[in-house]
């Protein structure tokens, strides 16, 4: 049986299904262009997406991953982050 959720501030402590972790990339200027190239191609304005959507079809291809995963947006920063 489903509770209605309470108002006010919620728990502290609240178990994500999907979490989301920030990761930064040094990439050599040839794979940067390729990327850059793949997402022109594609029609993807967004080079951070096109990155996940690639990372995504090759690891489905590899075995690692599910064939639907969802591709998350970036998290929208809070006035706290830096």
């Amino acid at each position: 049986m489903l509770e209605a959720r309470r108002r006010g501030r919620p728990p502290l402590y609240i178990a994500r299904k999907d979490e989301i972790r920030e990761i930064h990339l040094l990439l050599r200027i040839e794979l940067w262009t390729a990327v850059a190239d793949y997402c022109k191609s594609s029609g993807e304005n967004n080079i951070s997406l096109g990155i996940r959507t690639l990372l995504r079809e090759r690891l489905s291809q590899l075995g690692y991953a599910k064939e639907k995963l969802e591709i998350l947006p970036p998290p929208k920063r809070s006035l706290r982050d830096p």
